[in-house]
């Protein structure tokens, strides 16, 4: 049985389903050309220095590329906080200051997603993560007060995953 973690899981799918399309409805791609695409990213994203079990934040709106970029994190071994790009700049730093992350990735670097190129996943340190290790970090609504995050683990989504096959 193959260790979980929800980089391997993507990757894993990727293989069984290549075909399968994700991103958003005006920019499909096929599960495999985006786990390639994000395993370029991730190969970027360790170059410039974040390093596995890095926290990154990511702050950008609902794109395709959005989610080449979450699982280049992923697939760095980089926790990733995945942030409402609507917040005011202020808010996003306060709201940030408990997670410390080591780098920020906004528009931009979203926008720079598919220019580093493919690569294979294979190698990644992101794969090797523990099932308890911390994947993402969830914002809170702030409904009654400063939002706050949420660190949710690998196996959080393996349950979830597991929960949404069954309620399907």
């Amino acid at each position: 049985m193959e260790p979980f973690n929800l980089a391997a899981a993507v990757v894993a799918q990727a293989r069984r389903r290549p075909d399968l399309v994700v991103g958003t409805l005006d920019e499909p791609l096929a599960l495999a050309d985006v786990v390639g695409l994000a395993a370029g990213c991730a190969l970027g994203l360790l170059d410039e220095g974040v390093r596995p079990g890095d926290r990154v934040a990511l702050v950008g709106s609902t794109s395709t590329d959005y989610v080449v970029t979450w699982l280049a994190c992923l697939l760095a071994g980089a926790p990733v906080a995945l942030v409402n790009p609507t917040y005011p700049p202020e808010l996003v730093e306060e709201m940030l200051a408990p997670v410390a992350p080591a780098r920020t990735l906004g528009a931009g670097d979203v926008a720079r997603a598919r220019r580093r190129g493919t690569a294979d996943p294979a190698r990644l340190p992101g794969l090797d993560a523990d099932r308890f290790a911390v994947a993402s970090f969830m914002h809170t609504s702030g409904t009654t007060g400063l939002p706050k995050f949420c660190a949710q683990t690998h196996e959080y989504w393996r349950r979830l995953a597991a929960a949404m096959g069954a309620a399907l």
